[in-house]
Order: structure tokens, then sequence, then C-alpha cells
């Protein structure tokens, strides 16, 4: 009978054991976030192949978004969210998976916390059981340890319990992100940075405890442009900076410490009335009302901790950095010497491809055209005109001084147009012939010679007759 019974006894042990998640999926607001994060992930997936399913996926967990977001706490955080969402549209533009991976963390971090929201929403109406099952599938999601899942189990007895059990937890799982973050950045900055990107959000759930200290979110921010920057010196300083902000959050939340209100003026001007009206009726009520004292920083602490804080969400979210658009932000010096070298080059090319082309136009072979604009170029000539006017204006010299009867002059002047560099003149007057047929130089370079028909004279040096008269022959 006993082992007939045995396997009715695992199969119920088992619905019991997975009877909390499946309640849990009935929830709606519980449904919709595990959609978007499911949307979330199929994004990264698709990226870069599948660009326009990748952008399809960010709509409905978009949808998801406006959904969830009408308990929220935070009168900045959907909009915050929804420039994170513009972010990861344009990762997917540029298909960068890592990037898209970073905005993703952030955002599954904003849904965690409109969860949260909700779920304190709930808890606050009375529904502590709803309460407790929206923080425990977000614990379950994020990764809490056995130890944590265990005090959150055990905190279903009032809303502060969870609520201080659920910031302990979320504070270590956000220090272990940080740490593995560390870890990662030698080797795998891309992998880093994904860690990195999923501490900044999940931190977005303990952004507004009243345990939380104000330079939390803008360590992490450090950490984040540090790590972008390739700067790791100034990584672990805030990465240590971060990581001792939640380790004082995470043991103020199990001591049930109450902390302090991120916004004291906010807070002192509507609670002062009524922290004055019950300091007048204190005496009588503290000896009879011993229930109430519990509930009394319970109501007070739940109003301070649902006081929105709209700076740091705000400012903070989406505020990471492109990993892939993260060159080192140092300006290339410019170094004018080669510039100006590089633009010499280029407009003496320019002229000395019109000087080939001019010289092309005037009927030289193209080959000779080059090396003549070449040596033009080398002499300083940028034309043809310019070379002729050189040439002319020594030719005027040696004129001149012919004229005045400077001979030496002349041949100065004569000499100088002659050996100006670049010149055809100063080739052509060195040419020799080639003797090659055909060629009118050629002919005169052969050698040839010049003969006379032979002929004689008579005695009296006149030459002899060599026709004979015509016969006289009548």
């Amino acid at each position: 009978m006993i082992a007939r019974l045995r396997p009715i006894a695992v199969v119920a042990a088992l619905l019991v054991a997975v009877g909390a998640p499946a309640l849990a999926q009935e929830d709606s607001v519980l449904q919709r976030y595990d959609l978007a994060v499911e949307n979330l992930e199929f994004a990264i997936a698709s990226v870069p192949g599948d660009p326009v399913q990748a952008r399809d996926e960010l709509e409905r967990a978009v949808n998801a978004l406006l959904t969830l977001s009408r308990d929220t706490t935070s009168a900045t955080l959907l909009e915050a969210m929804q420039r994170t969402f513009e972010r990861a549209r344009t990762a997917v533009d540029n298909s960068s998976s890592a990037d898209l991976a970073v905005q993703s963390a952030v955002l599954k971090g904003g849904f965690r916390r409109l969860v949260a929201d909700s779920a304190f929403t709930a808890g606050a109406g009375g529904d502590l059981a709803t309460a407790q099952s929206r923080l425990t599938h977000i614990a379950q999601d994020m990764g809490f340890s056995a130890p944590d899942m265990e005090a959150l189990a055990a905190a279903g007895s009032s809303l502060t319990s969870l609520r201080l059990a659920f910031e302990a937890g979320v504070a270590e799982t956000v220090a272990a992100e940080m740490t593995v973050a560390g870890r990662l950045m030698p080797t795998d900055r891309a992998a880093a940075y994904e860690s990195l990107a999923t501490a900044y959000g999940d931190s977005l759930l303990i952004q507004d405890s009243p345990r939380a200290d104000v330079d939390l979110s803008p360590a992490i921010l450090r950490a984040a442009h540090a790590l972008v920057q390739n700067d790791p010196e100034a990584f672990d300083t805030a990465a240590a900076t971060a990581s001792a902000h939640l380790t004082r959050l995470a043991s103020s939340a199990r001591a049930g410490d109450a902390g302090r209100p991120q916004l004291p003026s906010t807070i002192t001007a509507e609670a002062q009335p009524e922290t004055d009206t019950p300091e007048a009726e204190e005496p009588p009520a503290t000896v009879t009302e011993t229930p109430a004292q519990p509930e009394q920083p319970e109501q007070a602490q739940v109003e301070a901790e649902e006081t929105p804080a709209p700076q740091q969400p705000a400012q903070s979210l989406g505020d990471l950095p492109s990993l892939d658009q993260a060159a080192p932000a140092a300006e290339p010096v410019v170094d004018l010497a080669l510039l100006r070298a590089q633009w010499e080059q280029e407009r003496r090319d320019a002229e000395l491809a019109a000087l080939v082309g001019e010289l092309e136009a005037a009927g030289l072979p193209a080959g000779l055209a080059r090396s003549q604009a070449t040596a033009l170029m080398n002499a300083g000539f940028s034309s043809p005109g310019a070379a002729f006017d050189a040439v002319a204006a020594r030719i005027n010299e040696a004129t001149a001084a012919l004229r005045a009867g400077d001979a030496e002059g002349a041949r100065s002047a004569v000499a100088a147009a002659r050996s100006m560099p670049g010149l055809m003149v100063r080739e052509r007057a060195n040419m020799a012939p080639r003797p090659r047929p055909g060629k009118m130089k050629a002919l005169f370079a052969c050698p040839t010679g010049c003969s006379t028909p032979p002929h004689s004279t008579g005695g009296n040096g006149l030459p002899v007759a060599t026709i004979a008269r015509p016969s006289d022959q009548r």
C-alpha cells in the first residue's frame, strides 16, 4: 500500500514545489514582465542578423512598459526608460549587439522596478500575498542567494519586513554583479560592461530607499565611464565606492534601520504638521497603545520610501555610454608641417598634370611631355609661357649688351639662357643627330662623297668639243 502511495506523494511534492511559480504566472503584471524580458532577449539574439525582428521585439517590450508603468512611484522612470529604448533602437541600427545588450540590461532593471512598485502598491492596499509573490518572482529572476530567498519567504507578515528583506537581497545581488564586472574587465570588456549595466539597472530597485546613499548611482556611472575609457584604476575606485554603499545598505536593511530620507526638504514640509501634533499628544498615547508603535514607523517608512526621487532616476537612467563608440577622448595631434607638405604635393601634382596637358596639346609625345613638364616644374616654371619669357629676358639682355659693345656681357647672357635647367633649348643645342635611315639629320651624319664628270680641255684652255658638228652634207 505504501509502495502504491509513493508515486502519488512524489507528484504532490512536485506540484507543491512548482505551484508557486505557476500561481505567479497567473498574475497579469508578472506575465507582462516576463514577456517584456523575453522580447528584449529575442532582440539581442536578432542583432546583427535580423534588425527588423529586433526592432519588432523592442516595440513589443515598449507596449509592456506602457502597461506596467501605471503603478510606478517614480514620476520620471517612464520617460527615462523611453529614452533608453531609443538608445536601444540606435544600437539595432548600428548593428551593435554589445550596446544593445547593455541597454537591454538597464531596461530589465527598469521593468523590475515597475513590478516592485506594483508589489508595494498591492501590499499597501492589504494584499501582502500578491506583494510577496511579485517580489519573489523578481528575486528569482535576479538570482538572489539562498539565504536572501529564505529571508524574503519568511518576511510575509508585514510590508515593512518584505521591503527590508527585498532591499537586502537586491543590494547583495548588485554588489555581486559589480564584482563580476571587475573580474571580467581585463579579459572581456563587453561582458564586463553587460554585468555592470545589469548592476546599474537592478540598482533602480533600491535607488529611492532611505537607506541608500545618494552617491550610489553616480558611483556606478563613474565605474561605467571608466570601463568604457579602459581606465582600470578609475574603475576600481568607483566600484569600491559603490560596493561600500551597497554593503551598508544591506546591513541597514537587515538591521531594520529606518535610514534617512533622500529629500529632507520635501519630507519635512509634508510631515512637519503630523509630527508636531503627535508630540503634544504623545504622553497619554505612548503607555496605552503599545501595538500602535510598530505600525507608526512602518507607516512613516512606507510614506518616506514611496516619496518619489525625481532627480536620481531621471538624470542617470539611460546615460550609460556606448561601448562601441567609446574611443579614447584624446584629440589627435595635428601635424601642421605634414598637412602643409601634403597640400604642397597635391598642388604640385595638379600643376604638373596641367603642364603635361599643355605640352601634349603642343604636339609632344606623352612620355616626353611628362619628362619636360617635370623638368620645367623643377626649374620653377608652371607653364611653357613662363619658360619662354625667362629665355626671352636673357636674349634681350644679350642684345642690349651687344648694342652697348659689351661682348662679354652678351656671352654671359646667352650662356645663362642656355644653362637654364629644364629648358628644351639646352637639350636641342646639345643634341647630336643619330644616324638613322629616313631621318634628315641622319643623312648629314652618314659618310658621303661628291664626284664630277670627267672633262678635258684643249691647248688654249677651252673645252674640247665633245659633240660633233652636224655633217655638212647637202
